[in-house]
């Protein structure tokens, strides 16, 4: 959308206020005649340039123009006096679009070109890399964000440090990292304003320099100060011997190399598990390129480190979108926290002092206690109505002969001083192999089943093995499909006892309420 020769002298803006121009954006659900509001958004379009003479016609030329690529998140529901426009709908327009999604918009000049067309422009992590940056150069990092925060996180901060830096010991001039979130940003998916210098002193860095980020939260219960996940990055393109300029987008692990391992890398934390849809967004750029923006880039120009996200990574961020009880502000995740924390409703309101303090490990751990890791079945937290997905994959060391399959049960047990009910609802069961994997060591490709579970403490799944001690005797002339036969030779018959194993799982141990 072009406004041409758009005339700001016409508007009373009240500067006076603190009142700017912005552009605001309804996002709509249309069929046919019906419109359904589903949610609205607001970018600033200009500054004041407040060195200008203010004489009344020079209205026009005390504005500049914001030209840079916004992220924006989406309001869910109408904006305030806009319910008479739509009328009444009959349900809760809060209802329809999920906490923290979000709306790119490209604000640009088509004349002067302050900020190309996003078809015409290189990306960040394209064109930085032609500049390159030597080790004994000046380098900055920028942390922009983190996405997908689990269910029992609240608010969070980043803090991180350059590992073998120098040649012999760690440069000591470049500082630890320790990044909070911007307040006004979203709680699911924070963003930060963080920027580093690194190397001022311009010292000789080691090529096997390595960063490391880790992200702490309070966990809403119980509550206790745990690290989420953390990631390593490889500073240098170790054949070009050259910083890695670009934006970058990195998965979070659970867990760190042991102390004593004396070689760490990017890869370091490749084995061990991923914290499930989480990423990290930074950037490494050159330290004389003020002209790089301090809000974060749109996101596709973040190189994909760790690759797309998986399929159960999907399903869990369908589960965030259909969640509306999560806090929509980092600053409401801290309100919450706040009065959980106090019998009274406290005085002040959380601020940046505030957080800083609640996740200092000093302030609230013994000494020489460090945090633990958040547990992977906390992640995401149970919603009966999005379901449980349940997959038998693959079993191993099966007994030799024996063509196994397995049916899976949903077994409830309630009880109380009156009577005691156990109920049993048959789920699923495995059918096609996969050709090319061991007989003892079968993996089924059936598809998953959803379900949708009461929980309490005596819900398990139930597993039965089913084995079949058989073997194929194909006819002579192969004219016609042979027979199954018992090992022994003996005729074959279907009986109830070929159950030849069992096993459960509560679902308490891996479905956070």
């Amino acid at each position: 959308m072009v406004f041409a020769g758009l005339d700001l002298s016409k508007y009373d803006l009240e500067q006076e206020l603190g009142s700017f121009p912005k552009a605001v954006f309804e996002i709509k659900y249309t069929a046919g005649d019906t419109v359904v509001p589903l949610g609205w958004a607001e970018v600033d379009l200009y500054r004041p340039i407040r060195d200008t003479p203010k004489e009344p016609d020079q209205d026009l030329n005390r504005w500049t123009l914001l030209a840079k690529e916004n992220v924006c998140e989406i309001n869910s529901g109408l904006r305030q006096n806009d319910a008479t426009r739509y009328g009444e709908i009959g349900f809760q327009y809060d209802d329809l679009i999920g906490n923290g999604s979000i709306i790119y918009v490209h604000i640009f000049h088509p004349v002067n070109g302050e900020s190309r067309h996003p078809d015409t422009e290189l990306s960040p992590t394209r064109s930085l890399k032609n500049n390159s940056v030597r080790a004994t150069d000046v380098f900055e990092l920028r942390i922009d964000a983190v996405t997908n925060v689990p269910d029992s996180a609240s608010i969070i901060k980043v803090t991180g440090r350059f590992i073998n830096s120098g040649e012999v010991d760690d440069i000591p001039d470049i500082p630890d990292i320790l990044a909070l979130p911007n307040m006004s940003s979203s709680a699911r998916n924070p963003h930060f304003s963080y920027r580093l210098i690194v190397n001022e002193s311009r010292r000789q860095m080691s090529h096997m320099t390595t960063l490391l980020l880790r992200v702490y939260t309070v966990t809403f219960e119980p509550k206790e100060l745990v690290v989420v996940g953390n990631c390593m990055f490889d500073i240098f393109d170790q054949k070009k011997g050259v910083v890695r300029l670009g934006c970058f987008a990195r998965a979070l692990h659970r867990g760190l190399p042991q102390t004593s391992d004396d070689f760490v890398s990017g890869h370091s934390l490749d084995s061990f598990p991923r914290i499930p849809a989480m990423r990290i967004y930074f950037r490494l750029l050159r330290a004389t390129e003020g002209s790089q923006p301090d809000h974060m880039m749109v996101e596709s120009d973040y190189e994909p480190v760790d690759g797309p996200f998986t399929e159960t990574e999907l399903r869990i961020l369908e589960s965030y979108g259909q969640d509306l009880d999560f806090p929509r502000l980092v600053k409401d995740a801290a309100v919450l926290l706040q009065h959980q924390d106090t019998a009274r409703p406290p005085r002040t309101s959380p601020d940046a002092e505030w957080m800083m303090k609640k996740l200092d490990r000093n302030l609230n751990l013994a000494q020489n206690v460090t945090p633990g890791n958040l547990e992977i079945a906390r992640i995401v937290k149970y919603r009966k109505h999005v379901g449980v997905y349940v997959q038998i994959a693959r079993a191993y060391r099966l007994p030799e002969h024996y063509v196994i399959h397995c049916a899976a049960f949903l077994s409830t047990h309630k009880s109380d001083s009156n009577n005691s009910d156990t109920q049993i609802q048959f789920c699923l069961h495995t059918s096609d192999f996969d050709v090319d994997s061991p007989q003892r060591s079968p993996e089924w490709l059936h598809q998953p089943a959803i379900l949708h579970p009461d929980l309490h403490g005596n819900a398990c799944l139930l597993i039965l093995l089913y084995g079949l001690d058989v073997k194929y005797l194909p006819e002579e002339n192969h004219s016609s499909p042979g027979k199954l036969i018992k090992a022994d030779g003996q005729a074959f018959t279907v009986l109830d006892d070929i159950c030849i194993g069992w096993t459960f799982l509560p679902l308490s141990m891996v479905i956070c309420e």
